[in-house]
């Protein structure tokens, strides 16, 4: 039972360290896009409301960052672009 648990662990280990490059390197995307709209949107280049673009973006990560849930990240992108999407 125990060699059970510990075959498990490795295999989750493994996958683990194979794609955690993948994951730093989405969130790091996700922070780009995020910047760059705030940019965008508080020196006036596009249509969106500057309140629009704190609000959207605050109202998403910070309260998802304390919690323990999994792809918190992904949750807030996609809540976000929904967001985005209502305000265009």
């Amino acid at each position: 039972m125990q060699f059970e648990i510990d075959r498990k662990l490795d295999v989750q280990n493994g996958f683990v360290k194979k794609t955690i490059v993948t994951m730093f390197v989405g969130y790091a995307a996700l922070l780009v896009f995020v910047v760059t709209l705030f940019v965008t949107v508080v020196s006036g280049k596009t249509s969106i409301p500057a309140w629009g673009c704190v609000f959207n973006t605050a109202l998403f990560m910070l309260p998802l960052a304390f919690t323990k849930l999994p792809a918190k990240g992904n949750i807030a992108g996609a809540l976000m672009f929904i967001g985005l999407l209502i305000m265009l």
